[in-house]
């Protein structure tokens, strides 16, 4: 847990962590981010849970590090929440693989059209409809990139969500600096779609999209380690101008909800966010 300028202790459900390993360094990241690293940062920094996902290989089909990371949810099952992270292009296999992986436990399915789509929009129907229908089957949340690229833009993630109304969707990094406006222009007629703040920008941009779509559709996430917590918890709790009330929601209760998961305090300690 964190405190707030006023006192108040969060619970706190970081939506945005990649784990595990990639074939070529980051200038910001290492290549290599292992599940114990994670839990030594999360406590440092008063994470009490995480949603953890595989770093860019998109040579793959993500197997070895999916599982990873399954079994160290299933080692730290009150820390780390596993995302299975997909490549279309698996096709068939990768609809199979949605449906072993939610029954191995995992809550979510990440995608990253930049990465993992040879350039394909992120609603092509032959390509992805038969991997959402398996998502929505078993009841999984999606997170989606977005930003940067256009075949990830906003609208398009709309129209996905528009397609399968029963499966919520997330929008990470508020789309970005460049296109947040346009999140929050489609987001307000798509209830099943909220958005993240991993690595979105200014504080403002934050701020914005609290104030134009409510704070129950906004998730904190960091991007970690590309950035770390305390750095991403600051931008939120210190910079964006949210009241205590907004803060526990977007910190971690909205993500626990979506997610069916009780929020339930778990880090060893609770940090005053001015000492992060």
């Amino acid at each position: 847990m964190i405190t707030d300028k006023a006192g108040r202790a969060h619970f706190v459900m970081d939506q945005h962590v990649h784990v595990g390993l990639r074939p070529a360094r980051s200038t910001t990241a290492s290549s290599s981010y292992l599940p114990g690293e994670l839990i030594v940062n999360m406590n440092a920094n008063g994470v009490d849970m995480v949603v953890a996902f595989p770093k860019a290989n998109p040579h793959t089909d993500y197997r070895v590090e999916n599982e990873r990371i399954i079994a160290s949810m299933k080692e730290h099952p009150t820390r780390i929440v596993a995302f299975a992270r997909i490549n279309p292009y698996f096709g068939a296999k990768a609809v199979a693989d949605i449906r072993e992986y939610a029954a191995m436990g995992v809550r979510g399915i990440k995608l990253h059209p930049i990465r993992d789509f040879s350039g394909n929009r992120v609603n092509d129907p032959e390509l992805m409809f038969p991997l959402i229908e398996a998502i929505q089957e078993t009841n999984l949340l999606v997170l989606v990139h977005s930003g940067e690229w256009w075949n990830c833009s906003p609208s398009l993630i709309a129209d996905l969500a528009r397609n399968f109304p029963r499966t919520n969707f997330v929008m990470a990094h508020s789309a970005g600096f460049g296109g947040h406006q346009e999140a929050i222009a489609v987001a307000r007629h798509q209830d099943n779609l909220y958005v993240d703040t991993a690595s979105n920008g200014y504080p403002d941009i934050t701020s914005n999209v609290v104030r134009e779509l409510g704070p129950e559709r906004v998730l904190y996430g960091s991007d970690h380690p590309t950035l770390p917590f305390g750095f991403e918890l600051g931008k939120i709790v210190k910079y964006a101008h949210l009241n205590s009330e907004q803060l526990d929601l977007i910190l971690g209760r909205n993500l626990a909800r979506l997610l069916r998961i009780e929020p339930t305090p778990s880090a060893p300690t609770t940090m005053d966010i001015m000492q992060l």
